[in-house]
């Protein structure tokens, strides 16, 4: 078997290696629908097929990505800026004589991990609560270019440039 496919492998590279210059790199499909299809590795057959809704695709993801983005960096900071004046007794008035209880490299560690996963987990909350904004208007746009959801989310799988869009189509009950 894996001879066959090495042997399959040197068969389609040297029918097509007068067609590929040096660094060339591209994904070749053959679909019943489309026949064969060549793509340039690395851009979203989407991108090729239909600019315009790629352009509106990115857009939202872009937007779905800097929902909570700030939040994943400032929570931490937050808790940084805690830890840090716990341990220099920036808060001694506050805390007064328990300030010592709080002062523990334990305490501070796990400050850290909640804050990851809190901070992680509102800034979740945030993208998909901007993606239902954007859902009504995503689902238009794939009718207007006669693409299913379906059909999108196996378009874009692997396009890092559309993987919040893709993370939250793909968790969405309304497409299934």
């Amino acid at each position: 078997m894996k001879m066959a496919e090495d042997d399959r492998a040197k068969e389609i590279a040297g029918a097509m290696e007068h067609l590929l210059k040096p660094g060339d790199a591209w994904i070749v499909r053959r679909s019943e629908e489309n026949g064969i299809e060549a793509v340039p590795e690395g851009r979203s057959k989407l991108a090729s097929t239909n600019p315009e809704l790629y352009g509106r695709l990115l857009t939202i993801s872009e937007q779905l990505s800097s929902a909570g983005g700030a939040l994943c960096i400032w929570g931490p900071v937050l808790v940084l800026v805690l830890c840090l004046g716990l341990h220099l007794n920036w808060f001694e008035n506050v805390l007064g004589g328990n300030a010592e209880k709080f002062r523990s490299i334990w305490l501070y560690g796990l400050a850290f991990v909640i804050a990851f996963f809190l901070f992680g987990g509102i800034a979740k909350v945030w993208e998909r609560m901007k993606y239902k904004q954007y859902r009504d208007g995503v689902l238009s746009a794939l009718d207007q270019a006669k693409v299913t959801p379906h059909r999108l989310i196996a378009d874009i799988e692997g396009d890092e440039a559309l993987e919040h869009l893709a993370d939250q189509m793909k968790e969405d009950p309304h497409i299934v």
